[in-house]
């Protein structure tokens, strides 16, 4: 095995082990350590903190905190000329009394109304409010 393929494979295991630690230790109980290597504890590490971020999200603050993003992101979206790059950076201050992972999900939630903002304008009045509308106005 070269020693750059070696390298690869500890500075993966060594990422995976620093996000295990930060997610409660769960790298050293599926059996990824120094000894052992990546291994067959991979998987079973990313399992963990998919469910373990899927748990986060799926909280009813962080869900409200996503509807109220969604909608205030469509009102945005709908006005001509405001993309959902431009509406993300207009509303940032809204988020600065939230914590770091409500404030992400907001914003997400922002990004993604305001892109579908854009096409209500499309749809609707046949006029495209951002130059990713024009399609939709043209086929309705």
């Amino acid at each position: 095995m070269s020693s750059n393929r070696i390298r690869a494979e500890w500075g993966i295991a060594g990422a995976c082990v620093a996000a295990g630690i930060a997610f409660g230790g769960a790298a050293v109980s599926y059996g990824l350590t120094a000894e052992t290597g990546v291994g067959a504890g991979l998987m079973p590490l990313v399992a963990a903190v998919l469910i373990g971020g899927l748990i986060t999200v799926l909280t009813p603050e962080h869900l409200l905190f996503a509807l109220l993003g969604c909608v205030i992101g469509m009102l945005v979206g709908v006005l001509p000329g405001f993309g959902p790059a431009a509406a993300v950076s207009l509303l940032i201050p809204v988020t600065f009394g939230l914590d770091a992972t409500t404030a992400i999900i907001m914003l997400a939630a922002i990004l993604y109304g305001a892109a579908y903002g854009g096409t209500i304008t499309a749809v609707l009045l046949r006029i495209p409010g951002e130059a990713s509308s024009i399609a939709t106005t043209l086929d309705g």
